[in-house]
Protein backbone atom coordinates (compact mmCIF):
# COMPACT_ATOMS: atom_id res chain seq x y z
CA UNK A 1 0.00 0.00 0.00
CA UNK A 2 2.85 2.37 0.83
CA UNK A 3 4.51 1.69 -2.55
CA UNK A 4 1.24 2.45 -4.32
CA UNK A 5 0.88 5.72 -2.41
CA UNK A 6 4.47 6.64 -3.25
CA UNK A 7 3.88 5.95 -6.94
CA UNK A 8 0.67 8.01 -6.92
CA UNK A 9 2.43 10.87 -5.08
CA UNK A 10 5.32 10.77 -7.54
CA UNK A 11 2.99 10.80 -10.55
CA UNK A 12 0.90 13.66 -9.15
CA UNK A 13 4.08 15.64 -8.46
CA UNK A 14 5.33 14.97 -11.97
CA UNK A 15 2.06 16.20 -13.51
CA UNK A 16 2.11 19.32 -11.33
CA UNK A 17 5.73 20.03 -12.29
CA UNK A 18 4.87 19.56 -15.96
CA UNK A 19 2.08 22.16 -15.68
CA UNK A 20 4.37 24.59 -13.85
CA UNK A 21 7.11 24.23 -16.47
CA UNK A 22 4.60 24.93 -19.25
CA UNK A 23 3.64 28.21 -17.61
CA UNK A 24 7.04 29.50 -16.45
CA UNK A 25 8.24 30.93 -19.80
CA UNK A 26 5.32 33.35 -19.90
CA UNK A 27 6.02 34.53 -16.39
CA UNK A 28 9.74 34.96 -16.90
CA UNK A 29 9.48 36.75 -20.24
CA UNK A 30 6.14 38.46 -20.90
CA UNK A 31 7.19 39.17 -24.50
CA UNK A 32 7.30 35.43 -25.20
CA UNK A 33 3.80 35.15 -23.77
CA UNK A 34 2.58 37.89 -26.16
CA UNK A 35 4.17 36.09 -29.09
CA UNK A 36 2.32 32.87 -28.26
CA UNK A 37 -0.97 34.80 -28.01
CA UNK A 38 -0.32 36.33 -31.42
CA UNK A 39 0.17 32.86 -32.88
CA UNK A 40 -3.22 31.86 -31.51
CA UNK A 41 -4.73 34.86 -33.28
CA UNK A 42 -3.46 33.46 -36.58
CA UNK A 43 -5.07 30.02 -36.25
CA UNK A 44 -8.47 29.51 -34.68
CA UNK A 45 -10.96 26.65 -34.65
CA UNK A 46 -14.08 28.37 -35.95
CA UNK A 47 -16.49 25.46 -36.12
CA UNK A 48 -19.55 25.73 -33.87
CA UNK A 49 -18.97 25.02 -30.18
CA UNK A 50 -20.98 21.80 -30.44
CA UNK A 51 -18.57 20.48 -33.10
CA UNK A 52 -16.03 19.23 -30.58
CA UNK A 53 -16.58 15.67 -31.71
CA UNK A 54 -15.74 16.75 -35.27
CA UNK A 55 -12.44 18.11 -34.00
CA UNK A 56 -11.66 14.90 -32.14
CA UNK A 57 -12.58 12.78 -35.18
CA UNK A 58 -10.32 14.90 -37.37
CA UNK A 59 -7.37 14.58 -35.00
CA UNK A 60 -7.90 10.83 -34.60
CA UNK A 61 -8.13 10.42 -38.38
CA UNK A 62 -4.94 12.39 -39.00
CA UNK A 63 -3.11 10.53 -36.26
CA UNK A 64 -4.25 7.07 -37.36
CA UNK A 65 -3.31 7.91 -40.96
CA UNK A 66 0.21 8.62 -39.72
CA UNK A 67 0.08 12.37 -40.43
CA UNK A 68 0.67 13.34 -36.78
CA UNK A 69 3.77 11.93 -35.08
CA UNK A 70 3.85 9.11 -37.63
CA UNK A 71 0.77 7.68 -35.93
CA UNK A 72 2.71 7.19 -32.71
CA UNK A 73 2.15 8.62 -29.28
CA UNK A 74 -0.77 8.80 -26.91
CA UNK A 75 -3.72 10.00 -28.97
CA UNK A 76 -5.53 11.51 -25.98
CA UNK A 77 -2.53 13.71 -25.13
CA UNK A 78 -2.14 14.71 -28.78
CA UNK A 79 -5.83 15.60 -29.02
CA UNK A 80 -5.69 17.63 -25.81
CA UNK A 81 -2.53 19.42 -26.97
CA UNK A 82 -4.11 20.39 -30.29
CA UNK A 83 -7.32 21.41 -28.51
CA UNK A 84 -5.21 23.71 -26.35
CA UNK A 85 -3.57 25.15 -29.46
CA UNK A 86 -6.99 25.90 -30.96
CA UNK A 87 -8.37 26.99 -27.57
CA UNK A 88 -11.06 24.31 -27.64
CA UNK A 89 -12.50 23.26 -24.29
CA UNK A 90 -13.12 19.55 -24.80
CA UNK A 91 -14.65 19.00 -21.38
CA UNK A 92 -13.97 16.39 -18.74
CA UNK A 93 -15.69 13.46 -20.48
CA UNK A 94 -14.58 14.10 -24.03
CA UNK A 95 -12.97 10.66 -24.37
CA UNK A 96 -16.10 8.77 -23.30
CA UNK A 97 -18.29 10.98 -25.52
CA UNK A 98 -16.02 10.29 -28.48
CA UNK A 99 -15.93 6.56 -27.72
CA UNK A 100 -19.72 6.51 -27.44
CA UNK A 101 -20.04 8.18 -30.84
CA UNK A 102 -17.80 5.51 -32.38
CA UNK A 103 -19.63 2.60 -30.75
CA UNK A 104 -23.06 3.95 -31.75
CA UNK A 105 -22.03 4.43 -35.38
CA UNK A 106 -22.73 1.93 -38.16
CA UNK A 107 -19.72 -0.02 -39.40
CA UNK A 108 -19.49 2.01 -42.65
CA UNK A 109 -20.00 5.36 -40.93
CA UNK A 110 -17.73 8.16 -42.08
CA UNK A 111 -17.79 11.27 -39.89
CA UNK A 112 -19.31 14.25 -41.71
CA UNK A 113 -16.18 16.33 -41.15
CA UNK A 114 -14.28 14.19 -43.67
CA UNK A 115 -16.97 14.68 -46.30
CA UNK A 116 -16.97 18.45 -45.64
CA UNK A 117 -13.20 18.58 -46.05
CA UNK A 118 -13.37 16.56 -49.26
CA UNK A 119 -16.15 18.76 -50.70
CA UNK A 120 -14.28 21.95 -49.77
CA UNK A 121 -11.08 20.72 -51.39
CA UNK A 122 -12.86 19.63 -54.56
CA UNK A 123 -14.54 23.04 -54.77
CA UNK A 124 -11.18 24.75 -54.29
CA UNK A 125 -9.58 22.57 -56.95
CA UNK A 126 -12.46 23.20 -59.37
CA UNK A 127 -12.19 26.96 -58.85
CA UNK A 128 -8.46 26.85 -59.52
CA UNK A 129 -9.04 24.92 -62.73
CA UNK A 130 -11.70 27.42 -63.84
CA UNK A 131 -9.30 30.30 -63.23
CA UNK A 132 -6.63 28.46 -65.19
CA UNK A 133 -9.03 27.83 -68.09
CA UNK A 134 -9.89 31.55 -68.28
CA UNK A 135 -6.26 32.43 -69.03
Amino acid sequence: LEKTQNIISFHAGYLALDEILKRIPGYLNPQDNKASKNKKDIVQWTAPKDAKNDFVQLVYGLHLAGFINNGKGEITKITESLADTFEIELGKNWQSNHSASIHKANKDYIPPIFDKIKEAYLKYSKNLQQEKDKK
